[in-house]
């Protein structure tokens, strides 16, 4: 934030997501929470779309900027294949 007052900042990401039962995709801990937003949470989160909402201070760039970690665990039969769609 290059400003002289804090910015809300909406961040999406994906995460892989599957159908499929037997595929299990585990958010790990990260170091912002996830949107409260309900129609966020009763929507999209659950089709693989992680979203935060955030304010960020005054002037945090460079060594003050506001990094956002995540990870993920992805489990699946060692037998089934996994690809990216549209393949």
């Amino acid at each position: 934030n290059y400003k002289n007052q804090a910015v809300k900042l909406r961040l999406l990401e994906r995460i892989p997501y599957a159908d499929n039962p037997n595929v299990e995709v585990a958010l790990l801990p990260m170091s912002h929470e996830l949107s409260k937003d309900a129609e966020y949470a009763r929507t999209v989160q659950k089709k693989g779309i992680l979203r935060w909402d955030l304010t960020l201070p005054a002037g945090t760039t460079g060594e003050k900027a506001t990094v956002v970690t995540y990870g993920f665990t992805m489990k699946y039969d060692k037998n089934m294949h996994i690809e990216m769609a549209g393949k």
